[in-house]
């Protein structure tokens, strides 16, 4: 004898549907959740190794990339391959282009992600902050050796019979000092300030009155 099987009645289906619907109501909000903290953290790793290659390049240049070559300049310098980021080493966990903040001759640099917005001033942006004070430091300090000679050299100069004057460049004093020493880490020759009676140097962007001048001791540029 057969049991005629019982099926679900409308009812039951409606219920089944509705409980669905309300653990899906549930679940994709925290599926977003769970998606923009995994970009959040895809984002912030990307960051440090962009950090790291920065401070490298300024550790060998005692500058920055300098604009518009941003940060494409670190992969040309061979601080950075497309591999480390999944042919995406400029962009952030949303394929979106980070920013990147030259701030001339300065040591401090800001590289921004717009966030999972993707919009600017969002209030989700994700921001980086580039330190190579430290590193500053040593390029100044090698800096201020080097003018030390320089500035011994002018003693020399004068001595010699010659003059020197605002604006003159230890070119000048190439009799009286070692080739190393003619230029400043930048590969720039030192200028004489006459103000000051003492040679500088105009620093990692070149160029005078940027604010990141190097003098010998006892004037602080620190930019």
């Amino acid at each position: 004898m057969y049991r005629k099987e019982k099926g679900f009645t409308l009812l039951e289906i409606m219920v089944i549907i509705i409980i669905v619907g309300i653990f899906a109501g549930i679940l994709a909000p925290l599926s977003t959740v769970a998606l923009r903290t995994t970009k959040i953290k895809e984002t912030k790793r990307k960051l440090e190794i962009l950090n790291t290659a920065l401070l490298s390049y300024y550790e060998n240049y005692a500058i920055f990339p300098i604009d518009p070559a941003g940060l494409t300049a670190l992969e040309t310098a061979g601080y950075v391959s497309e591999s480390d980021y999944a042919d995406d080493y400029a962009c952030d966990a949303w394929r979106v282009p980070f920013v990147y903040t030259y701030n001339v001759g300065g040591a401090t640099n800001k590289v921004r992600s717009y966030g999972p917005d993707r919009a600017d001033g969002g209030g989700d942006d994700i921001i980086y902050i580039v330190q190579a004070k430290d590193i500053w430091n040593k390029w100044r300090q090698t800096t201020e050796e080097r003018l030390g000679k320089v500035n011994e050299a002018v003693e020399k100069h004068i001595r010699a019979g010659n003059t020197i004057g605002s604006g003159d460049s230890s070119v000048n004093l190439a009799a009286h000092l070692d080739a190393a020493n003619i230029y400043d880490p930048w590969g720039n020759p030192y200028r004489y300030d006459a103000a000051l009676s003492t040679f500088y140097s105009y620093g990692p962007d070149g160029t005078p009155g940027s604010g990141d001048e190097v003098y010998s001791g006892g004037i602080d540029m620190t930019p």
